[in-house]
């Protein structure tokens, strides 16, 4: 409970930021959106605690008291493995984003998240329940198999909601900050140009925490194309059908072949 309202506040801090600082003008900021995106994530979260009660916490507690997985075997403990963990769960997480875009069924899922055309705080929760399923599972399989400590999986959960709403906030952060803080982690510039409408762009910049893993594997944009505050965000089919506004349409979408 205590992480719920912990996260809801950082939420609406991010709010407040978007609003004091923007990094642009809002091209789609209605009620009717925000509430949809805000809905779906009140529902992905249901869904999680529905599928696996106490969360991917109690699951690393299953396996930890019972040994199981490499760094027990390998002796790992303490502060090295919550490190090495949190760098390992990024990187699949990294690698999991990167198969979304490449891989038809996954594409389906995640292009849901993509079809948002006015990128901000709300944008953050904006994924399709399949996609929670499937992000559940392989992180449950990671930490089963890896043998990852409680404590390292809360540690990183919590970095992956917060760096999400903080990466996909509308919110302007002075050059010298953004250049500072995208030596290690991905800021609200860095990751804006994963969702332009162009292709070319929208395929680089996969991280969510970390920056680095797009620059090792090549698929790293600096600056956009077009400036941050005429760029255009989404696809193609989201800029010319209002529908996608819609919750309904957004639980749809994977299904269909036209929004």
């Amino acid at each position: 409970m205590l992480l719920t309202i912990g996260l809801l506040t950082w939420l609406l801090l991010m709010f407040s930021m978007e609003r004091i600082w923007p990094r642009r003008g809002s091209a789609d900021a209605t009620f009717r959106r925000v509430g949809a995106n805000l809905f779906l994530g009140g529902i992905n979260w249901g869904l999680a605690r529905l599928l696996v009660p106490g969360g991917l916490v109690l699951v690393a507690l299953f396996a930890e008291v019972r040994l199981w997985g490499a760094w027990p075997f390998l002796g790992l403990n303490g502060i090295f493995e919550i490190i090495l963990s949190i760098v390992f769960l990024d990187l699949a997480i990294w690698l999991q984003h990167w198969a979304s875009h490449k891989i038809g069924w996954l594409w389906r899922i995640h292009r849901v998240h993509h079809l948002d055309i006015c990128v901000d705080a709300s944008t953050a929760v904006r994924f399709h329940p399949a996609e929670i399923f499937v992000s559940l599972a392989y992180k449950a399989m990671l930490i089963i198999s890896l043998g990852i400590s409680s404590f390292a999986v809360a540690s990183f959960e919590i970095l992956l909601a917060a760096s999400a709403m903080f990466n996909h906030a509308n919110m302007r952060l002075p050059d010298s900050l953004d250049k500072m803080l995208r030596v290690l982690i991905v800021t609200p510039d860095m990751h804006r140009i994963h969702h332009s409408i162009d292709r070319s762009e929208h395929d680089t910049n996969f991280g969510f925490f970390f920056s680095f893993w797009d620059k090792v594997f090549g698929v790293y944009t600096e600056n956009p194309k077009t400036p941050h505050v005429k760029m255009l965000l989404g696809l193609h089919e989201s800029r010319v059908a209002t529908r996608v506004r819609s919750l309904w349409h957004l639980l749809l979408a994977p299904f269909v072949t036209k929004i």
